[in-house]
């Protein structure tokens, strides 16, 4: 979503319309995404596939603004070898991954506001 920018095209909500829907409640926690527990999300949207896309690209965007994308793109790589995304999440950014869900989803509440 976030290298395509496909955000706001077709079906698929802005970014200011995806910050939103988080702030009304939406939200589905990335590592629930095709498992059993995304049943248990909260998405109360017209097309739910396409505003989980546009919330994943918020996401990268959100990693992207506030880290760099010099960090994002080690993450990327060390992902691919570890396999392991807890670990590697914490070791290029120094935060535990709920703790950044927890910042981003504030962060998204800021910028609905503000539009």
């Amino acid at each position: 979503m976030y290298h395509a920018d496909q955000m706001g095209t077709s079906w698929y909500p802005g970014k200011e319309e995806t910050y939103g829907y988080i702030r009304q409640g939406n939200f589905m926690d990335p590592r629930d995404y095709s498992t059993a527990r995304e049943n248990e999300a909260f998405l109360n949207v017209n097309y739910p596939i396409a505003f989980v896309y546009s919330e994943f690209g918020c996401i990268v965007d959100d990693l992207i603004a506030t880290y760099g994308k010099q960090k994002f793109m080690r993450y990327t790589k060390n992902l691919c070898s570890a396999f392991d995304h807890e670990r590697v999440f914490l070791e290029v950014y120094g935060i535990d991954f709920d703790d950044f869900l927890l910042d981003f989803r504030k962060r998204a509440a800021e910028v609905a506001r503000k539009t």
